[in-house]
């Protein structure tokens, strides 16, 4: 059996200091493939008070300082946001922040023009895009999951969305390095965000009653 890829690698930061995070996102880095996304995840303070700049340090130690970025390596990938929630909670119980690189090279997809992905792996690849939580939630960059095995199962949708079910991914926890298996996304136990309009009386502003806020008040008027 051939030895799985690495599809992508995901560095879950500590207690680490501002350089030893630096240290390992240089050490993380050498283990990304061409194309590939390295992904650093943390916990802010709850508290309103000074936190580390973890992102700050990851992307400067990868791109350079923002006046002098010249690097052709690596590509910013984006950041995102992650709320979980207790089962019976209705306000977050913890935030979880990501932030994220890909190195210069052929994107994931171009395996499929290489004729490198077979049809039981695309098969087990395939995102349920039709699902309300894709769609309300996955598509986003702000995510809402259960608190239980939260790091665990941003770690696992990441990898979803961004690698194949024949590739691995490399997780750097605790002062080591793990491969980690891909494991099938189905999204049926995932929270799904509803949103709610919410009126906002604006006196005094113009609104011209028009559709649903037809026959109120120039203040009563919904923005959302």
């Amino acid at each position: 059996m051939a030895k799985a890829k690495i599809g992508a690698v995901f560095i879950l930061v500590g207690d680490e200091t501002a350089d030893e995070i630096a240290s390992t996102a240089l050490s993380a880095a050498s283990h990304v493939p061409e194309g590939r996304v390295l992904f650093t995840l943390w916990k802010p303070s709850a508290e309103w008070m000074a936190n580390r700049p973890v992102e700050s340090v990851f992307l400067t130690t990868l791109l350079g300082p923002p006046s002098t970025r010249t690097d052709e390596t690596w590509d910013f990938y984006g950041t995102g946001a992650v709320r979980l929630y207790e089962p019976t909670g209705t306000r977050p119980a913890a935030t979880v922040l990501w932030s994220a690189v890909r190195r210069v090279g052929s994107k994931a997809y171009q395996r499929i023009h290489q004729g490198d992905v077979s049809a039981p792996v695309m098969k087990s690849s395939t995102i349920p895009v039709a699902h309300k939580v894709f769609t309300r939630d996955a598509a986003n960059n702000v995510w809402h999951l259960q608190s239980r095995n939260g790091l665990n199962r941003i770690v696992q949708r990441l990898q979803l969305l961004t690698t194949w079910a024949d590739e691995v991914a490399l997780v750097y926890n605790a002062g080591s390095f793990k491969k980690r298996k891909y494991s099938v996304v189905t999204f049926e136990d995932d929270l799904i965000p509803v949103a709610h309009k919410v009126p906002y009386e604006l006196s005094g502003f113009p609104f011209p009653p028009s559709g649903k806020s037809k026959g109120r008040g120039a203040h009563q008027a919904t923005l959302f």
